[in-house]
Formats: C-alpha cells, structure tokens, sequence
C-alpha cells in the first residue's frame, strides 16, 4: 500500500512540472478542407481562404488553422481569417497547463530567425536563433525572452521590459501565493550581483545588490538590497524608508525571503 500511494505521488509530482509544452506542426494531422469547413461552421467561421491552402492543419488547442502554400506555413483563425502569411518554415505553439500569456502566442519559425505573433496576427519580435520561454510564477501577461545564454522579460504584447542582459531570471525564490497580499516578485542575477522586478514587471532595482529580500506587505519595508557593509531598505512606493548596518535585522512581523 505504501509503495503504491509512493508511485501516485511520483506521477502526481511530475504531472505538476510538465505545465508547458511547446508544440510544432508535426503534433497535428492533415485535414481535408470538407472537414476544415465543417469546424468552422461550428466555430461560426466562414471558408473563404481554405481553398487558398495546398494543406490544412487543426491546432486543436488554440482552434485555429495551419495553412501551406507553395511549400510554407500560414495561420487561419478560429473563424477562418488569415493571420500569418504563410511564409514560414514552421509554425510552433504552447500548450499551457495553466492560463498564461502563451496561450495567445505563434512562433513563425526559419532557420536563421523566429518571429513572434500574438492571437491577432501582430508581429510581437523577431531575433536570430532566439527562445521563447515560459517564466515559472510570473503574472500570466508576462513572458521570458532568452538570446543566446541571456535572459530578458517582455509583456504579451511584445513590449520588452527587461533587455537579454541576464543570466538569471527566476520567481522561485519569492513567489508565495499562501496570502493574497503577499508580494510577488522574482529573481535577476547578473555579473554576481542580484535584483528583484514584480511580477507586474515592475523593476525594483536591478542587479546591484550583494543579497535582497522582499517582506510581508504588513511589515515597515518591502524590500531590502544588501551592499558592502549597509542594507537599504524600501517601502513599496519604492521609497528608501532606512539605511542601516548589514547586519541590523529589523524584521518585525514579515516573511522573508532571501536571495543568496
């Protein structure tokens, strides 16, 4: 019995860390365009451009259409209507175990360079040989960019908010969900020195700290950045609210978690 609630726990653990898959082209089968239309029929769509396609494709998560013409791949809408050319080599998608901002997100891949587009056929970014990557804990908006072996932030609507200049970006060390008014705020390392942003995106301050620590909400700081021998401390207007020793613990009534 305990081996077997032990094997339960296993697959339970390891279904909880498989939340995003990127999916390519090949995942799907060829449809007929008979078939195509009655999907879009239901869909209320309309077939005009599926003539247009030499092969048709159904991403069945996103409800949406992979067209082929002359050799390149396109995308169709729920309801039929074009949103990428079909120019790429490749189109690739996220199947998300959770709503995220990369449910709404194409890659348009070639083999020098990835383009990036949201649900309305906006071209969001392009770069060479260039990652997109699912943040762990982030707010659902926001997304990991990665170019080369440096990490960057961008929102959903390809707003760059953090440029690829890290080697760390991680929500790991301060995402707590446990009360609603808790801070949520992640992880930036860069060169040995470290930062915190929001999960709103919000920078606190960069990479610039020998160690940094978020409180609880109820207590007197926010934020605290460790420098030399003096730790700063910031309300969560971003005020510097005390300068003290390093090792002057003012902790009060707060949760902290600490960024080696």
């Amino acid at each position: 019995m305990r081996l077997f609630l032990l094997a339960i726990l296993f697959i339970l653990l390891n279904s909880c860390h498989s939340g995003t898959t990127l999916l390519h082209l090949q995942s799907s089968g060829s449809i007929s365009q008979e078939n195509a239309l009655k999907i879009l029929e239901k869909q209320d769509g309309r077939g005009d451009l599926l003539p247009f396609c030499e092969e048709l494709r159904y991403l069945k998560e996103r409800k949406s259409f992979a067209c082929k013409r002359n050799g390149r791949w396109g995308l169709l809408s729920a309801r039929g209507y074009l949103l990428i050319k079909p120019e790429c080599q490749n189109i690739a998608y996220y199947k998300t175990a959770k709503k995220s901002a990369l449910q709404s997100l194409y890659l348009c891949e070639f083999t020098d360079k990835t383009t990036l587009y949201n649900s309305s056929g906006n071209s969001l970014r392009t770069a060479n040989n260039s990652e997109y990557l699912y943040g762990r804990g982030f707010k659902k908006e926001l997304i990991l960019i990665k170019e080369g072996q440096l990490l960057g932030l961008m929102d959903k609507d390809g707003q760059q908010l953090l440029e690829p200049i890290y080697e760390e970006i991680d929500c790991t060390y301060f995402y707590t969900g446990r009360y609603s008014r808790d801070e949520r705020a992640c992880l930036l390392r860069k060169n040995g020195k470290v930062g915190i942003i929001r999960h709103t995106g919000q920078l606190v301050f960069d990479a610039i700290c020998d160690e940094a620590m978020v409180g609880k909400m109820i207590s007197n700081w926010s934020y605290k950045c460790i420098k030399g021998d003096k730790a700063f401390y910031y309300n969560r207007k971003l005020e510097l609210v005390r300068v003290a020793p390093k090792d002057d613990d003012i902790a009060g009534n707060y949760k902290r978690r600490r960024m080696p």
